[in-house]
């Protein structure tokens, strides 16, 4: 069965209130539904309203209030692990650890109180409700993300394809010249164009991701560093450690014995 737990409310943070996660075993979502800004592996960017994010176990994020907003930001969150999760998120190819936006800005909502009722009257079937309850959440989730896709324009759709490529082949080389090239665009004009649409440059997102893939395997225990430098893309062992200590704030092997 599912583990599982939840939260938010329609009353705001308080300006300035920062909301830590870092994520040992759950994965965790989370839906805005105000302006706020967050943080991925030490880079802050603004997001808006609607906006979901897949945070998977051995990421950390942190999200508050907009600079200079008067309030503070208001979210939906839910965390659940189970041994099926990982594999459907990868089935439904949800994208994890970037904030993508939903039309539906309630999306999360109507199941945390599902969930909360399930768990306070744990009638017959219980188990599977909440199972049933998840992976609904995700699979309507995945639907807004495809449809979102499909219905943005040629100039988008060209990019996602681009980014698409990128993330999914990380052990690459990945120069901005190539990816340029990949969109049919100038590497500046494309740049620009990128960070337009995703808050980030091509290659800070694609430093992240690295980052965020390299914590999972560091986790799984199963490749030792230097395979997993490889296969995060990472021209040396040495240049893999330099970064994830920048990013993440120690070693890869201090990572790991910090999580033991």
């Amino acid at each position: 069965m599912l583990t599982f737990g939840y939260g938010g409310t329609d009353t705001p943070h308080a300006v300035g209130c920062v909301c830590e996660h870092v994520n040992d075993y759950y994965w965790y979502i989370a839906q805005h539904q105000t302006a706020y800004a967050y943080d991925i592996n030490g880079k802050t960017y603004d997001g808006t309203l609607g906006e979901i994010m897949i945070i998977p176990p051995g990421d950390f994020m942190h999200h508050t209030n907009q600079k200079g907003a008067d309030i503070g930001f208001v979210d939906d969150y839910m965390y659940f692990a189970g041994e099926e999760v990982e594999k459907m998120v990868e089935r439904l190819k949800l994208p994890v650890s970037i904030a993508f936006y939903s039309s539906d800005h309630k999306l999360i909502d109507p199941y945390i109180k599902q969930l909360k009722m399930e768990e306070h009257e744990r009638k017959l079937g219980y188990e599977y409700r909440v199972s049933g309850l998840i992976y609904d959440m995700l699979v309507k989730m995945a639907r807004q993300y495809e449809e979102m896709i499909s219905t943005t324009s040629p100039q988008k759709r060209l990019l996602d394809s681009v980014r698409q490529e990128m993330l999914k082949n990380i052990e690459k080389k990945w120069t901005l010249g190539e990816l340029a090239k990949l969109g049919g665009y100038s590497p500046a004009y494309f740049c620009s164009l990128y960070n337009k649409y995703y808050n980030m440059t091509p290659l800070d997102e694609l430093l992240n991701y690295r980052i965020t893939i390299a914590k999972q395997e560091l986790l799984k225990k199963e490749l030792s560093v230097t395979e997993i430098s490889q296969k995060c893309g990472f021209l040396s062992i040495h240049h893999f450690s330099r970064y994830f200590k920048k990013l993440v704030g120690v070693s890869p092997s201090a990572f790991c014995k910090k999580k033991e």
